[in-house]
């Protein structure tokens, strides 16, 4: 079974086994959007040195034994309707229908 296909339980059991690290898992989820994203466009803008960067940070906390939220190190792919919400200074994805929806709300409600 590839590191992606496992569940998010699954996967921060084999971390805190430290069959995994989250680098490795980190890599592994990096590998796969590289490979399919161009195919799939699932993603307009991937942080790769800010993830390997806090999967660094967070597998340094697991080797000195800290005390780390219990899903730490799994990756989540989130899509919000609102990118200014989510995001600062990168290019994101958003939902026109939505915001068409809302800017007749915007100029009901000023």
């Amino acid at each position: 079974m590839e590191l992606t296909e496992l569940t998010a339980l699954t996967a921060a059991e084999k971390i805190r086994k430290r069959e995994i690290s989250v680098i490795e898992l980190t890599n592994a989820y990096l590998n796969r959007i590289d490979k399919l994203n161009g195919k799939v466009g699932a993603y307009i803008t991937v942080c790769e040195k800010q993830a390997l960067r806090q999967s660094e940070s967070v597998q340094k906390k697991l080797n000195c034994k800290e005390n780390v939220f219990p899903l730490a190190g799994i990756h989540l792919r989130l899509s919000l309707p609102e990118p200014a919400l989510a995001t600062r200074s990168k290019i994101t994805l958003c939902d026109f229908t939505a915001m068409r929806v809302r800017r007749r709300r915007w100029k009901a409600y000023p």
